[in-house]
């Protein structure tokens, strides 16, 4: 039985196109995928899963897991790669504890219903930590509000499923994510009714 050492065990698949899987640590993993079109897949821990370029796969499994998408990395790389990705994401559910994050596309946040800023001494932050569909629909308004347009959304035909379009401000580049069964949530969120 694995024990708990507190630190995730951080998982790539060494190559530009391919599967990555969790591991058995009860603290979890993280999966990040290189500059191919990965499939990533989280286990029953509380993962962390980052595509990188590409267009990528991505399935969180049990736990409180965390899909992370950045314009750009730390270190100032393009993290879309070419001028478009297109991620599909299979089992974001908040209510289990799932989040998504969002940073560095030249956006600015600060804190609102499960949306919290990130990334700034102050009351802004370029990094948004999503908890909620509310927190999402907070995610597209505040985005829209700096850089009109800049993140669209839209139902991939009658499937539910919601397609996110993003553009990095900072120069140009389309990060495109599919939810599976998001579509009607974030409408809903969006557009609540009195």
């Amino acid at each position: 039985m694995a024990t708990s050492d507190g630190v995730k065990t951080r998982v790539t698949n060494g190559q530009g196109d391919g599967v990555v899987a969790a591991v058995n640590d009860p603290d979890g993993s993280i999966l990040q995928g290189l500059d191919g079109n990965d499939n990533l897949r989280g286990g029953r821990y509380d993962d962390i899963i980052r595509g990188g370029e590409g267009d990528d796969t991505m399935r969180g499994g049990d736990g409180a897991d965390v899909f992370q998408f950045f314009g750009f990395d730390s270190s100032g790389r393009d993290e879309i790669g070419g001028t478009s990705d297109t991620d599909k994401l299979y089992d974001l559910d908040f209510s289990e504890g799932d989040q998504l994050a969002f940073g560095n596309y030249g956006f600015t946040f600060t804190d609102d219903n499960g949306l919290n800023a990130i990334g700034a001494a102050d009351a802004d932050g370029n990094t948004a930590h999503i908890s909620s569909w509310e927190g999402l629909a907070a995610f597209i308004t505040q985005a829209n509000a700096s850089n009109p347009g800049s993140v669209t959304y839209s139902e991939k035909g009658t499937t539910d499923v919601l397609i996110l379009d993003i553009t990095n401000v900072v120069n140009g580049d389309h990060q495109i994510i599919h939810i599976t069964g998001g579509y009607s949530a974030l409408d809903t969120a969006l557009n609540p009714v009195p």
